[in-house]
C-alpha cells in the first residue's frame, strides 16, 4: 500500500510539476517505511508514509466487506430475487451518530436475513400521477440499528467481483460530519503520531487505496476542507523536516510543513504559477492546394490536417 502511494506521487508531481521529488526509495527498518533519496548522490532521508482516513467510514464499510463474506455463502436459490439489484446498506443510532456494529455483533446475522427478504418491486413507480409520500423502500432489522434497501439497477451498470458472484450489488449508505476544525486536528494528531527520529519525510496520502486495494474518493474531499489555507494547520515538529499532502485521484499535493504552499496542482502539468507551455506548427507553405481533414497536413508534420493547421483555422 505505501509502495503505491509514494509511487502516485512522484508520478503526479513529475508529469505535473516536472521535478521528480524522490530519485529513489527502498524498504526501510519500519520506521520509516522508506529510505527514500530525494536527489541523486545524496544522503537518504526516513521517508513515512499514512493516510488521511475517516476511521467512522472504514468501520462501516469493513461491516459490510465482512456482510459480503456472509452473502457469498448462501445458496443462489435464495439470492435469486435479488438478481441485477443494488442492495444499499445504512447504519443508524436511535439517540446518536450513525456508528455500525461490531463483526462479533448477533445483529450482523440479523441483516444478512434482512437483506434476503427484501422486495426490489417495492421500488417500482406506477403509471399515473406521483404517489402524495414517497415509499419507504428500507427494512429495518429487528434489534434496529441498520437497515436494507433494494432497487433494480440499469443495464449500464458494470459489475463488480461481488455481484458476479452473487448476482447483485452491496453498498454502503453512510454520513459523517467534518469541518475545517476537525480535519486540521486529525492532521495534526497523525503528524504527532510520525515524528519519530527516524522519520524525516512524511507522506499524508488522501483517497488512496487501503491494504485490501480499495480506495476512498470520500477522503479526498475531507482533505479539500483545509487546502484553502493550509497555513491555518500550523504544525511544528520534533524530527520531522516536511510533510506533504496528496491527493490520491485529483493529483494536487501540498507542503504543510515548514513552508505551507501548494507545490503541485490539479490536472496540470506545470509546477503552481509557472507560465503554461505553447505549442508552434511549422509554416504552412502557399501551394494553392486544398487541405481535406483526413488527409497529411500540407506543413509536413505528419499529422492529420484536421488536428493540426485546420483545427487551429476553425
Amino acid at each position: 500500500m505505501e509502495v503505491l502511494h509514494v509511487e502516485r506521487f512522484r508520478v503526479d508531481h513529475l508529469v505535473r510539476a516536472g521535478v521528480q521529488p524522490i530519485f529513489s526509495f527502498r524498504l526501510g527498518p519500519d520506521p520509516p517505511d522508506f529510505l527514500a533519496l530525494l536527489t541523486e548522490g545524496v544522503s537518504e532521508v526516513g521517508l513515512e508514509c499514512t493516510r488521511l482516513t475517516d476511521a467512522p467510514r472504514l468501520e462501516a464499510l469493513a461491516q459490510v466487506d465482512d456482510l459480503r463474506g456472509r452473502l457469498v455463502t448462501v445458496s443462489k436459490s435464495r439470492l435469486a430475487p435479488l438478481h441485477n439489484t443494488e442492495v444499499l446498506v445504512h447504519f443508524f443510532e436511535e439517540d446518536g451518530p450513525e456508528r455500525p456494529f461490531k463483526r462479533s455483533d448477533m445483529r450482523a446475522a440479523e441483516l444478512v436475513d434482512t437483506i434476503l427478504s427484501l422486495d426490489p418491486s417495492r421500488a417500482a413507480v406506477a403509471d399515473g400521477p406521483p404517489p402524495p409520500t414517497a415509499p419507504n423502500m428500507f427494512k429495518t432489522i429487528p434489534s434496529g440499528g441498520a437497515a436494507a434497501g433494494a432497487w433494480p439497477l440499469d443495464g449500464s451498470h458494470r459489475p463488480s467481483t461481488f455481484m458476479v458472484s452473487t448476482g447483485f450489488e452491496l453498498t454502503l449508505g453512510y454520513s459523517t460530519m467534518h469541518t475545517e476544525t476537525s480535519v486540521r486536528e486529525r492532521i495534526r494528531q497523525g503528524v504527532a503520531r510520525k515524528d519519530k527520529p527516524n522519520n524525516h519525510l512524511l507522506l499524508i496520502t488522501a483517497g488512496g487505496p487501503d491494504n485490501r486495494g480499495e480506495a476512498h474518493p470520500a477522503e479526498e474531499a475531507i482533505a479539500g476542507l483545509i487546502t484553502e489555507d493550509v497555513e491555518a494547520i500550523g504544525l511544528t515538529t520534533e524530527f520531522l523536516e516536511k510533510v506533504i499532502l496528496h491527493r490520491w485521484s485529483v493529483g494536487d499535493a501540498w507542503e504543510l510543513f515548514p513552508e505551507p504552499k501548494m507545490i503541485v496542482e490539479p490536472g496540470s502539468r506545470r509546477v503552481a504559477g509557472a507560465r503554461p507551455p505553447t505549442y508552434t506548427y511549422p509554416a504552412l507553405p502557399h501551394t494553392g492546394q486544398r487541405m481535406e481533414r483526413n488527409h497529411p497536413c500540407l506543413c509536413g508534420s505528419g499529422k492529420k490536417a484536421k488536428y493540426c493547421h485546420l483545427r487551429e483555422s476553425e
